[in-house]
């Protein structure tokens, strides 16, 4: 588990992490999201102390980092990789050289580092290619490169920052997949600092949203999405604003679906039980935290509104009402 009480960081007069508190339970796919300059890279050199905080303390499987010296440092951060934007790879160094160095560093025998360097190349699909040069691999291949070096020295949590944010759509789909599965066979808690909300959507269990240095929000996604109000939610179903087509006199209400809910016709029987035409104005279904998810957008008849909202929240369902009487 990773804990962060009371953090701060500052950088002369600009607050980078101001008092972030944040539980991240081990073995998930977790999320740290924010747009640029919100803080969120600082807080992830926070949880290995390539950063150290001005104040409060950090804690990742029970040892306090914050506490201990440059030496115990060193030693404590061998169970945290880091897999970096920008690679960070040496082109003086065969692939497979780039995996062993953290393992040469640590004075491992050679024989050893050797073998586990090959055997991190095979879990990332690159064992073909360890004797090749870093120049003569793609943008997606490099990065698998710095995962399979993150992962030589057998961590239990595993730092990604921005790592997909250089690729291509689908290169990045293929490494989501990999850390997917890193996630599931090491059990690894995989911690991921991106602006992207689908690489959120598809691997993240749970996330925070970074605004100025602050977590607004955090949670398991598939509860964050039954939470009226919520911020995450919005960016992961960004609907937009109403259109202006709009009946100015109608309600216009957003159904949040999860689990169970989101493969019934809940709306065709909510029309068909209230005799009331509704116009649908928006809609995205999607898997969150391994749950098909989705939001719809309804424009309801003024006259009926009160009776369907009262429907679909006596059915669980998560209703906000956008314009209307009831609009808050």
């Amino acid at each position: 588990m990773i804990s962060l009480e009371h953090v701060s960081k500052r950088y002369g007069d600009i607050v980078a992490v101001d008092d972030v508190s944040l539980t991240i339970p081990s073995g998930q796919v977790y999320g740290i999201v924010g747009q640029s300059g919100a803080g969120k890279s600082t807080l992830a050199r926070l949880v290995n102390l390539i950063e150290r905080p001005d104040s409060g303390r950090v804690v990742v499987d029970d040892v306090e980092l914050t506490a201990l010296n440059d030496t115990d440092l060193r030693a404590a951060r061998r169970r945290i990789g880091m897999v970096f934007q920008r690679f960070n790879l040496l082109n003086s160094r065969t692939v497979r050289g780039n995996v062993e160095l953290a393992l040469e560093i640590d004075g491992t025998p050679r024989a050893r580092r050797q073998a586990r360097a090959q055997d991190m190349l095979d879990l990332v699909g690159l064992g073909h290619r360890g004797d090749a040069g870093i120049h003569e691999l793609s943008g997606g291949q490099q990065q698998r490169v710095g995962i399979a070096r993150a992962l030589a020295a057998n961590p239990t949590v595993l730092l990604s920052d921005e790592a997909t944010s250089a690729l291509d759509p689908e290169t990045t789909a293929s490494i989501l997949d990999l850390y997917r599965r890193i996630n599931a066979e090491l059990g690894l808690t995989v911690l991921l600092i991106t602006h992207e909300m689908d690489v959120v959507k598809s691997i993240c269990h749970s996330a925070a949203l970074v605004e100025h240095g602050r977590v607004v929000e955090s949670g398991r996604l598939t509860d964050v999405i039954r939470t009226p109000g919520s911020r995450l939610t919005s960016q992961l179903f960004p609907l937009g604003p109403i259109p202006q087509s709009a009946d100015p006199t109608a309600t216009v209400i957003d159904i949040t679906f999860a689990g169970g809910t989101a493969d019934r016709p809940v709306i065709a029987r909510v029309a068909r039980d209230h005799a009331v035409d509704v116009s649908l104005l928006g809609a995205l279904v999607e898997q969150i935290g391994g749950t098909q998810a989705g939001r719809t957008r309804l424009e309801v008849p003024a006259p009926a509104a009160a009776a369907v909202i009262a429907d679909l929240r006596g059915q669980g369902l998560l209703v906000e009402v956008l314009q209307g009487e009831d609009a808050r």
